[in-house]
């Protein structure tokens, strides 16, 4: 896999307390924000969906998030479109 861009980004995690039914599209929810490396890898031609699944009017692509500060590592390998 080949990597097409790396940039410095934030995450941002809601800090709602599910467990209590609080969800974190209510107001006045804090969030948790990590400076994070991320690192972009466009999918291959022969791993694009076809037909109906996706419209081509993104660009396709996967994920890695490495956390800059505790070197946690977080990854998104689904297919994602990304809405120019």
């Amino acid at each position: 896999m080949e990597i097409s861009a790396i940039d410095l980004k934030y995450t941002l995690t809601p800090l709602n307390d599910n467990k209590n039914g609080q969800s974190c599209y209510d107001a006045g929810i804090k969030f948790d924000s990590h400076l994070v490396w991320e690192f972009v890898m466009d999918v291959p031609e022969n791993e694009m969906p076809v037909g109906d699944e996706y419209s081509s009017a993104g660009n396709i692509q996967r994920f890695i998030y490495l956390d800059a500060e505790s070197g946690d590592l977080d990854y998104e390998f689904d297919i994602n479109m990304l809405m120019q």
